[in-house]
């Protein structure tokens, strides 16, 4: 950005609408160290009419008399005033003096003017290294601010991903405890279903029987419930206790009529559990459907 020129402030200052009412006034001032020595003053009518730059070359014109006989750059200060006994606003600027006699050149040529001139180069080093170190460390805050920035951006993302992670898994935990409420009551009402059936079944093979002592009469034939003694005992007899029953007086015809008895009641029932097995099954065993799978 280009360096605001003298005419520019004071036009400024004199259009200035921030401060109440208009700047009253603009004193040259020379700067000895921290102090000022005003060196001319010019004051404005609310009436007149003044042009910025003819202004600045007035200033610049008295600030080169001024120090016309002195080496070296000197400091000047532009105070602008308004209302008030204190300077609200501020316009520096530098001119160089050379004494009458002088060769041209910025510093005399013997071992004084050669002192102030290494002197005058080792502090714009030192300005430029300074202003270097200015901006390398403007850059390294501004690069530091904006890691900053994107881990605290990326903390929130994830702490976010993270709660929403846990909303998920407290739904699902409740969805699979519920899956398997429902999925073991499924499996008690299976087990009842199976229980009350085979119980129906042995009632149902036991009536003729109770129906025939209940009543002392032959309600059912005596070759079904013959059939149905029979096929009870086929359920629990095994070909080693039908070898026994010889030696309780039961001959080999005998004993091979009652063993093809017995193998008819097996392969039938061998049968039944085959055509019982083909009917469609829930999805999960009894100690499956009890006992939750682990998921990696």
């Amino acid at each position: 950005m280009a360096r605001k020129s003298i005419d520019s402030w004071i036009h400024d200052c004199l259009t200035d609408t921030e401060h109440e009412g208009k700047c009253t006034r603009i004193v040259l001032c020379f700067m000895v160290g921290q102090g000022r020595v005003e060196i001319h003053t010019q004051k404005f009518a609310k009436s007149g009419s003044y042009q910025p730059k003819d202004l600045a070359n007035m200033f610049i014109g008295k600030a080169d008399v001024h120090c016309q006989d002195m080496r070296g750059e000197h400091r000047f200060m532009l105070d602008a005033y308004w209302d008030t006994n204190e300077a609200q606003s501020f316009m520096p600027m530098v001119r160089r003096g050379q004494a009458e006699g002088s060769t041209g050149l910025s510093h005399p040529a013997n071992d004084e003017g050669r002192l102030s001139q290494k002197m005058e180069m080792d502090t714009s080093l030192m300005r430029q290294v300074y202003n270097r170190q200015d901006r390398m460390d403007a850059y390294a805050a501004a690069a530091e601010e904006r890691a900053v920035r994107r881990e605290s951006h990326l903390y929130d993302r994830l702490q976010a991903t993270m709660d929403q992670n846990f909303k998920f898994f407290e739904m699902i935990k409740e969805m699979m405890a519920a899956q398997l409420t429902v999925t073991h009551a499924q499996h008690m009402e299976k087990l009842k279903y199976q229980r009350d059936t085979q119980r129906e079944a042995k009632l149902m093979e036991a009536a003729p029987i109770l129906a025939n002592m209940v009543t002392g009469r032959e309600i059912f034939p005596q070759s079904i419930i013959d059939t149905k003694i029979v096929e009870a005992l086929a359920k629990k007899v095994t070909p080693e206790i039908v070898g026994m029953l010889g030696m309780m007086g039961l001959t080999e015809e005998e004993q091979g009529i009652l063993m093809h008895r017995i193998n008819q009641v097996k392969e039938r029932e061998e049968k039944e559990n085959e055509h019982r097995a083909q009917l469609p099954q829930s999805s999960l065993s009894g100690e499956e459907e009890l006992t939750p799978k682990e998921t990696h």
